[in-house]
């Protein structure tokens, strides 16, 4: 199989979409198309600053991969059948041929769509002429790696649909792009209902999320979990804070509630209250208490390290329409490391609801956090030992490794099954 990606830029940060394609490049030859965007640019610094780092992008080549200690263990092919590292004869390296796009981001102009489909499938094409076309082997008749897959996740990229010489299209949705930040709602509204029209098999990051497109197409497709990276113990890190200590990663935006944060360190005023990721909302009164600590993102190795040492792993989301149909990645990621977790209710977060307290809408969060305190406090040795295995076992069949089977298994199938004709002939 090859591979043509659009989606975020890449190692951007780790998305489900990055998660699959570092253990499909293993073994199969990946072209992968950084962002085209999700808005038009306004005349704000920050988005002035990203079109000066695109713009540098299209003349400087894009930063590849760099590999972290974590790489996966095991490597699997289409067919599910891992391939001998020394039969790979496609290219040097493991990581996939990064190509930054030359796109105007202007979804809304049909204009701007006509040129950028034609740049960027002249982007794709000259990248499949020179670098596949030379490098995968030949022979007689069909095979199995001569069969291109076009994976789309962001809907913006629908015009590349027909454009790429594919074999098969797929839309995977992570997110709720209607009710997701810094979008342009009516227009990718639009051009998702296009892709989900088109294309060839649709998946879907939550069972909320599949229920939008064709059932005859979509299949449910759960984030997965680095569970040895979060399972495996790791020391306290050097600059980890003293005393109890309760824990959030991620981006600090508008679907987190800032609010209870700052009652949650008013409550607890001798708990650290530790808080790691970007920040993309206000967040001036929160930071301002004693009690909260605040640090940049960084590496899964390390917020691992920093989960499996909190007392308290917290998910403290809004009760909105994005949080409903979300399915963090870090929802999994905790659950690996064993810490006890409060947990915003979603849908998604149910299914795990023996493993962690949920905090329904018309609950206290406080509340939940105290019951959750009282609940550690009375376990013995034994019970907290007991506990915190079979919450990590919990996710232990959610590697992205199996999500990669399951990638693999639905393609074959849709492949085996005969497909409708779309008129007579």
């Amino acid at each position: 199989m090859k591979w043509i990606v659009f989606a975020e830029d890449w190692n951007s940060h780790p998305s489900s979409t990055q998660h699959f394609f570092k253990r499909i490049v293993q073994n199969e030859p990946v072209i992968w198309m950084n962002s085209i965007g999700l808005r038009s640019p306004t005349w704000n610094h920050r988005d002035l600053s990203r079109l000066v780092q695109k713009a540098k992008s299209v003349v400087f080549k894009p930063q590849q991969f760099i590999k972290e200690s974590h790489t996966a263990q095991s490597c699997y092919s289409i067919n599910s059948k891992q391939i001998p590292w020394k039969e790979i004869q496609w290219r040097k390296t493991q990581d996939p041929i990064v190509i930054a796009p030359k796109a105007l981001p202007f979804h809304q102009s049909a204009l701007a769509r006509r040129v950028n489909a034609y740049s960027l499938s002249k982007q794709i094409n000259h990248q499949v002429s020179t670098q596949w076309a030379k490098s995968l082997p030949c022979g007689e008749g069909e095979k199995e790696e001569d069969t291109t897959i076009l994976w789309l996740s962001l809907p913006s990229a629908v015009d590349m649909i027909g454009r790429c010489n594919e074999d098969l299209s797929i839309y995977y949705c992570g997110d709720d792009f209607s009710s997701l930040a810094g979008v342009d709602h009516s227009v990718i509204g639009k051009m998702e209902i296009e892709l989900a029209e088109k294309c060839d098999l649709i998946f879907t990051a939550s069972e909320t999320l599949r229920h939008k497109f064709p059932a005859h197409k979509t299949h449910l497709l759960e984030h997965g979990v680095d569970y040895r990276l979060f399972q495996t113990p790791k020391p306290k890190p050097d600059n980890f804070p003293t005393g109890k200590v309760m824990g959030f990663y991620g981006q600090l935006a508008d679907w987190v509630d800032i609010d209870l944060l700052i009652k949650l360190s008013e409550t607890y005023p001798d708990w650290t209250i530790m808080l790691i990721g970007q920040i993309d909302t206000d967040t001036k009164s929160l930071l301002s208490r004693h009690n909260v600590k605040q640090l940049p993102p960084m590496s899964h190795p390390q917020l691992a390290a920093f989960a499996q040492h909190w007392d308290i792993a917290l998910l403290p989301f809004k009760h909105c329409q994005q949080i409903h149909h979300c399915n963090p990645l870090k929802l999994r990621e905790y659950l690996a490391t064993g810490t006890p977790i409060v947990c915003t209710d979603f849908p998604a977060a149910r299914p795990y609801q023996p493993h962690l307290t949920l905090v329904k809408q018309e609950d206290c969060f406080i509340n939940k956090v105290n019951q959750t305190i009282l609940s550690i406090l009375l376990l013995d040795e034994a019970q907290q030992v007991k506990r915190k295995t079979a919450q990590q076992l919990s996710v232990y069949k959610s590697s992205w490794e199996q999500k990669v089977r399951t990638i693999c298994h639905t393609i074959n199938q849709h492949r085996r099954t005969p497909q409708p004709s779309n008129g007579p002939l």
